[in-house]
């Protein structure tokens, strides 16, 4: 059962998490900046969990957007907003360590994926299963609690809605435990694996890219200083990270 039983009891509360002021002002911000241009666009969306980015990826004009999640109960509040709202998005239950093609995708998203690889060779499916469902020339983006941040700023990130507590010293395959305080004022915890940034990019490699990147994440612009000082706190202390990489063609 794993992280299915996990986000299927939490599947409500992960989705107000997606309302936190850093996930908004950072990650949001980072992975659209990043995407860039998704009119006509085939995307793939793993670990779509309630397709929160899913149907913003479709309202900003992709072509198709195809969700797919390992918690039957996130997808379905993803088919359930797509009830109430239709954008044309699609969603499945599935695994992607062992997911088939599903089409050539113009880009793949993964937003916390590659943290629920317990190990690298599992690490190495999830790279793999992104790999043959992109078109020549596709490219993968994910955002990824960062491995390579310090464990000693943990501590400091309680006044941004998170906390992390992990092992001293981390090791390949021990647990990190997140907990996120919604606005609402709830609070729920999830667990991911730390594996180590050489692991990323031997999956990658293995996998057959030939392009990997990491990408610092970036605060939204703001035009008041104290507001622009807060979020830099934040972003130097390198609590997530985009990765991109591409498929030759």
């Amino acid at each position: 059962m794993g992280h299915t039983a996990e986000y299927d009891s939490l599947a409500e509360e992960y989705q107000q998490s997606k309302l936190i002021p850093f996930r908004l002002e950072l990650e949001h911000y980072s992975l659209f900046a990043r995407l860039g241009e998704l009119r006509g666009k085939r995307v793939l969306d793993l670990a779509c969990g309630e397709g929160f980015y899913s149907r913003q990826m479709k309202r900003r004009g992709a072509a198709t957007v195809h969700g797919v999640d390992v918690s039957p109960a996130m997808i379905e509040l993803a088919r359930g907003a797509e009830r109430r709202a239709p954008l044309g998005c699609t969603y499945a239950v599935g695994d992607v360590a062992g997911l088939e093609r599903l089409g050539d995708f113009d880009l793949v998203v993964g937003c916390y994926l590659l943290n629920q690889a317990h190990t690298r060779e599992q690490l190495l499916d999830f790279c793999r299963a992104i790999h043959r469902n992109l078109a020549p020339g596709g490219r993968f983006v994910g955002v990824a609690d960062n491995p390579r941040g310090d464990p000693r700023h943990y501590e400091h990130y309680r006044p941004y809605g998170l906390t992390k507590q992990a092992a001293s010293p981390r090791t390949e395959g021990s647990l990190i435990t997140l907990t996120f305080f919604n606005p609402d004022g709830t609070s729920f915890q999830l667990t991911n694996t730390y594996l180590s940034p050489e692991s990323y990019e031997w999956a990658f490699r293995e996998a057959g890219f030939s392009c990997f990147e990491w990408v610092p994440v970036r605060a939204r612009p703001s035009h008041d200083p104290a507001t622009a000082d807060y979020w830099r706190r934040f972003v130097e202390m390198e609590p997530l990270v985009l990765l991109e990489a591409r498929s030759d063609g």
